[in-house]
């Protein structure tokens, strides 16, 4: 797991391709809502990588969560030890932050980290095993709602799913 601070979405682009390339030209999955479908037109276009685009709705968002728990709960999703470094101590917390909760209007749930706290490693976690089959191996790319020079920018590389 990587992780990078305040790259311009050229630089975050160029390593994205980058790590792709490196694990056998891996599928790339973005958050493309908001600040991610810059990124992925970049890898696209300069980088000539192709991009599977995934845009949360609360529904969406839901059925990347309910899949996720479950391969916690099948064991296909093992944590590692907190000794790998920072980028796992991170995912570690969000993951204890990350939070349900009921909309304004009371007939849906959101599913985010609290307000002032970052979700970007677990949604990062949610595209690489949230959907109906994940793929191996997987570079995964979350920009951060701040835009290219917001304070996380985060990447998962998946190289080994299952047993």
């Amino acid at each position: 797991m990587e992780r990078w601070a305040r790259l311009e979405y050229v630089d975050q682009a160029a390593r994205v391709a980058g790590l792709a390339r490196r694990f056998n030209n891996a599928g790339i999955v973005i958050d493309a809502g908001g600040p991610g479908e810059a990124a992925a037109e970049l890898l696209e276009r300069h980088h000539h990588q192709p991009v599977t685009r995934v845009t949360f709705t609360n529904q969406l968002k839901e059925q990347y969560v309910n899949a996720t728990v479950l391969r916690f709960e099948q064991g296909r999703i093992r944590l590692v030890d907190l000794r790998h470094g920072g980028p796992y101590r991170a995912l570690i917390d969000e993951l204890t932050a990350f939070e349900r909760r009921r909309t304004d209007a009371g007939l849906n749930y959101s599913y985010s980290a609290p307000e002032g706290d970052h979700d970007d490693c677990v949604t990062a976690l949610m595209l690489a095993f949230g959907g109906e089959e994940p793929h191996a191996p997987f570079c995964i790319t979350v920009i951060p709602r701040g835009g290219p020079f917001g304070d996380y920018a985060r990447f998962l590389i998946n190289t080994n799913y299952g047993d």
